[in-house]
């Protein structure tokens, strides 16, 4: 391609600006792809095992799906926050909510009134808890 453009300016079909101006832009190009497929290389490695643990938190997220859907006792799971993720079968009957009810309310919200200050401190304790994980692995 280089030896059309240079052939082009040599007999005049291209000014000297349009040929300068393809090199200067081929160069570049030609550098960023470069850089790119070099930095997928070096990080393949990497690419790699990010897939690994995104997969692997996937399969527990499913098995923890299942297991909470197949449990025969009351289940239910919270994120950080206290927002119901899930809520299995046996406590739709125990409490008369549907997941679609509560999924993403707040167990504090859902809960009866005696039972609140009691979530909030352990939810206060759990997200100690997993901070104070974070940081260990960090």
């Amino acid at each position: 391609m280089y030896a059309c453009f240079y052939m082009s300016g040599r007999f005049g079909l291209i000014s000297s600006i349009t040929e300068q101006g393809f090199y200067a832009y081929s160069d570049a190009l030609v550098k960023v792809i470069l850089g790119a497929l070099m930095a997928v290389v070096r990080n393949a490695e990497y690419l790699g095992m990010i897939r690994r643990w995104w997969a692997a938190a996937a399969s527990a997220s499913a098995d923890m799906d299942s297991l909470i859907r197949m449990a025969k006792v009351p289940v239910l799971s919270l994120d950080l926050t206290g927002s119901i993720v899930s809520w299995n079968a046996n406590l739709e009957s125990l409490t008369g909510l549907l997941v679609s009810e509560v999924k993403g309310k707040k167990l504090v919200d859902v809960a009866h009134d005696d039972n609140q200050e009691a979530i909030v401190e352990a939810m206060k304790v759990a997200k100690e808890n997993a901070s104070s994980a974070i940081e260990e692995t960090s």
